[in-house]
């Protein structure tokens, strides 16, 4: 029997379990999904639906994805281990395919320490950064597992069971808005790669792929800047960021589209200013940092929304090579940061903000660039920054609030980086938001953020292969049709299940 339960927010799990036995017996029962209401703030209440004579946990992940495993299906190579290429060849693994994953990078620990020694002044590796190593980019990120894809119910529950298994928080499984921590996912992508070697599945590390195999027309495998790895099947999982190799798949006659995307910028504020718009006071026990999701319209009717908040977070410097400079955000699973971060972000198309770039490896030059810009503008990986009133106008500050960002904050003109009408229309957003949450337009603006969404979609055929070079499947957000950890990891999912089928 399903039934909900509202409790005042700042009450634990022995609380909820004392209701549950006074109503229903000490029976077991399972939480089926919890989420906070702050409609009448600052009386804030957490909402539990619950379902009686159940047992706590849901089965095993592999009861949700039954998957018919036959002997001799061949090898399989999947290159990059995010979400979509760990969760591909969990899948293929347990599907009888004798499984390869490469990774360009270097394994969580090392490179933690690389992104460490670079925050403190060291080199930025090309290979091991935010972008780059074992768990793509969302190891260093804080670890939402929301996705507003459709019909995909089994999957999602699937990698939730996944990433607790491998040591993930229970309430993942039912919390409205899960979120893991980067704190978290460092160690889960490292159980998740012990997990497939006890397996079977040969992991390897610094494998950067810079060709394909190729015979009769069809991909056998890839060759690395160390190694060839010969397969009967191949699927890339790069992330969004692998620039180079895209490149080498458009010269080997993969089908690419451009597409819409989004850019902007990072803004940061006051843990306390956010929990107090949206919770009705600085603090609530037992309670993190409040989220917020905005959406608007500009003046000009151009869509702007905030994206990848990091309550209690921190903005990173997110460069994948030497000489770019990108932010994201992060996030621990105690969200303890004395500031909020999040994206803000307007839908642009390619010929809008890049109207010389005629071809798909246009768009990606051209966006690089941009990307180049900001970096030569400072010279280094200091960010540049301004505030929201001095958008529009270009105005500059002689000073900027105080930063979780590691390395200086600059004022810059962003003029110097986007064009006019794009300022506008995001100084319009940033405005509307305001109205929904005070202060907003008080926070500190902070780099370039570029990597929200692809600007190109590789094509797929019904069968997931790549289209013009037959036997190569991609899956993530390296595809341009998916992103974020949920998305791309059943994008992974999805795309193996086709593979030898």
């Amino acid at each position: 029997m399903e039934t909900e339960i509202s409790l005042s927010a700042g009450t634990t799990r022995e609380d909820l379990d004392r209701i549950v036995r006074q109503r229903f017996g000490t029976g077991p029962y399972r939480i089926l999904r919890q989420s906070l209401d702050a409609r009448k703030k600052p009386k804030l209440f957490w909402k539990y639906r619950i379902s009686t004579g159940l047992p706590p946990v849901s089965p095993a992940p592999e009861h949700l994805l039954p998957v018919e495993r036959r002997q001799g299906r061949g090898r399989a190579v999947v290159v990059g281990s995010g979400p979509a290429g760990f969760f591909a060849a969990d899948i293929l693994n347990r599907a009888g395919f004798s499984v390869t994953l490469l990774e360009q990078g270097p394994p969580a620990r090392e490179r933690r320490g690389d992104i460490l020694s670079f925050e403190k002044g060291g080199p930025l590796l090309d290979r091991s950064n935010y972008a780059f190593g074992e768990g793509g980019a969302g190891t260093f990120s804080d670890g939402k597992l929301t996705s507003r894809t459709k019909h995909i119910s089994m999957e999602r529950e699937y990698i939730r069971l996944r990433y607790v298994q491998y040591g993930a928080p229970e309430e993942i499984l039912w919390m409205a808005h899960p979120h893991i921590g980067s704190n978290n996912l460092f160690t889960l992508v490292q159980m998740g790669r012990q997990d497939l070697l006890e397996r079977g599945v040969d992991v390897r590390f610094r494998q950067r792929v810079v060709d394909l195999l190729m015979h009769k027309g069809r991909c056998s495998g890839v060759r690395t800047d160390t190694d060839e790895f010969p397969a009967d099947y191949t699927l890339l999982a790069p992330g969004h960021s692998a620039f180079p190799l895209f490149r080498r798949l458009y010269a080997r006659g993969a089908g690419f589209q451009s597409k819409g995307f989004s850019l902007g910028f990072r803004i940061e504020h006051p843990r306390e200013l956010i929990n107090r718009a949206q919770w009705g006071r600085e603090s609530v026990p037992g309670l993190k940092a409040a989220e917020y999701r905005l959406t608007a319209k500009a003046e000009s009717g151009r869509g702007i929304y905030t994206f990848c908040m990091c309550p209690g977070g921190f903005v990173v410097p997110a460069a994948w090579r030497e000489g770019l400079n990108i932010v994201n955000g992060v996030s621990m699973y105690e969200r303890s940061s004395p500031w909020s971060n999040a994206a803000v972000l307007a839908a642009v198309k390619p010929e809008e903000i890049f109207p010389k770039a005629d071809t798909p490896m246009a768009v990606l030059d051209s966006l690089e660039a941009l990307e180049a810009r900001a970096f030569e503008y400072l010279g280094a990986y200091h960010v540049p920054g301004t505030l929201p009133s001095g958008l529009p106008g270009g105005r500059l500050y002689s000073s900027l609030p105080r930063s979780s960002f590691p390395f200086p904050v600059v004022p810059l003109d962003y003029r110097q980086l986007y064009p006019d009408w794009l300022l506008q229309d995001l100084s319009d957003g940033i405005s509307r938001f305001s109205r929904q949450i005070r202060g907003f337009d008080t926070g500190l603006i902070l780099g370039l953020e570029t990597t929200s969404s692809a600007a190109l979609k590789i094509l797929r055929s019904d069968s997931g292969e790549v289209l013009g070079i037959p036997g190569l499947y991609i899956a993530g957000e390296g595809s341009g049709s998916a992103g974020g950890i949920m998305s791309s990891a059943v994008d992974g999912l999805r795309i193996a299940s086709l593979m030898g089928a």
